[in-house]
């Protein structure tokens, strides 16, 4: 193009279609430009006095085919990514469900755990009552420490209770 050169045309070009393969064909033979060229995304780098209408063909095929690798590539990039968010995201919901499961769970096996002791200490506390009532209908010597042991073992099950 006699208005532009060098790599700032390609630059725009490259900007406005990035879909489209280019082929930079130059009348400066530099392989640093070629290099930087094909880096930032041109398909090939050819000198205008060196090429012939088969390598003109050819690059064009070749460089056809690697965008269309190039563009293939990206979309299963893309692809993978969104499974990878889906993925991610399936898993917190996972790990949510578990997680409050896990908690309904602790609270189902805690609240039965409580009630069953709770039942079981209330059992042995009316056998205390009952007992201490008929320790104190008789008259022996025991009665009174026995009294107290019941009546301390009772106030130690009210607090377990509790």
């Amino acid at each position: 193009l006699p208005d532009s050169n060098g790599l700032p045309t390609f630059h725009r070009l490259y900007e406005r279609f990035p879909k489209i393969p280019v082929i930079i064909l130059s009348a400066v033979s530099d392989e640093t430009v070629a290099h930087q060229a094909v880096t930032e995304g041109a398909q090939d780098y050819l000198v205008k006095g060196e090429m012939s209408p088969k390598l003109m063909g050819r690059s064009i095929g070749y460089a056809i085919g690697r965008k269309q690798s190039q563009e293939a590539l990206i979309r299963m990039a893309e692809t993978l990514e969104q499974r990878v968010i889906e993925r991610t995201r399936d898993l917190r919901n996972l790990a949510a469900h578990i997680e409050s499961i896990r908690e309904h769970e602790r609270t189902s096996l805690a609240r039965e755990l409580h009630d069953e002791l709770g039942q079981q200490l209330t059992g042995l506390k009316m056998d205390l009552i009952w007992l201490q009532k008929k320790l104190a209908l008789k008259d022996t010597s025991m009665t009174p420490a026995l009294l107290k042991r019941i009546e301390s073992s009772t106030d130690l099950l009210d607090q377990t209770i509790q």
